[in-house]
């Protein structure tokens, strides 16, 4: 389970670790990320050490080189997924690719690390259904009515099996709601 803070200022958050999609354990280099809400939209920081930058791999499709991708279930929607790679360019769905997040999304490089930061909106039931494909249909994820998700990394830098990690480890795809962690906001 992941808790996040209701704030845009995601400093004082929990900092949540990623683990190898397969085993679970700890992944190196590690890939970090908290959680918020903020005037109706969810917010992801998105962290990803990296010590070989010359070498990331960016494709054009996104899922074609090293990315990230989040996956968020709401008590109203199976499921929606936003896929990003290093330069910001990203792909989404629910799960088909005709639905639109509308997301804010912020790209940050270092010398050794490579960062997304994503302000993904949020609607209620009526503007939702009066237009189905954009925004998450949803509310404040809570105790009593959680959102389901996952964030994961596909890291191929110059490797010859990329390696996948995983908040929830799902053992192989990433599309498995039924591995998916909870997410609440306090």
């Amino acid at each position: 389970m992941a808790v996040g803070i209701e704030s845009a200022d995601l400093s004082k958050a929990t900092t949540y670790k990623l683990k190898a999609n397969r085993g679970g354990k700890e992944a190196v280099p590690t890939t970090t990320f908290k959680v918020g809400w903020d005037k109706n939209a969810l917010l992801l920081d998105i962290h990803c050490t990296e010590p070989d930058m010359k070498e990331l791999k960016v494709a054009p499709d996104v899922v074609g080189g090293d990315y990230v991708a989040l996956f968020l279930e709401t008590p109203y929607h199976t499921y929606y997924h936003l896929e990003v790679n290093p330069d910001g360019r990203f792909v989404e769905g629910n799960p088909s690719g005709d639905w639109k997040s509308l997301a804010e999304v912020k790209m940050e490089k270092g010398g050794d690390f490579w960062r997304v930061q994503l302000r993904i909106p949020v609607v209620g039931e009526a503007e939702a259904s009066a237009d189905p494909k954009h925004r998450v249909e949803g509310a404040k994820p809570t105790q009593a009515a959680p959102w389901f998700f996952n964030v994961g990394r596909l890291r191929m830098v110059g490797l010859e099996k990329p390696e996948l990690q995983a908040f929830s480890a799902t053992g192989g795809s990433w599309h498995n709601p039924a591995k998916f962690g909870k997410l609440e906001i306090k």
